[in-house]
């Protein structure tokens, strides 16, 4: 699936992005109620690429649904 269709299920479940700060040009993307102040990698995500490796390893283990989206 592509990032801007797995982008709008995240959104509709609560997550939300930062934009780019300093010199990057990679947005953030957070879980519901986390912060950048928690675990990169679980908790928050910097690029597009890292958020989409997270999903992929979660997708090895359970289909998608939205019930799903919604613990991630």
């Amino acid at each position: 699936m592509a990032f801007q269709a797995r982008w709008r299920e995240l959104k509709k479940a609560g997550w939300h992005s930062r934009k780019p700060a300093g010199l990057s040009v990679d947005f953030t993307y957070l879980k519901p109620g986390k912060t950048k102040k928690d675990t990169r990698g679980e908790d928050y995500f910097v690029g597009e690429e890292e958020l989409m490796k997270y999903l992929d390893k979660l997708d090895i283990g359970m289909p998608f649904c939205r019930e799903w989206s919604v613990m991630l």
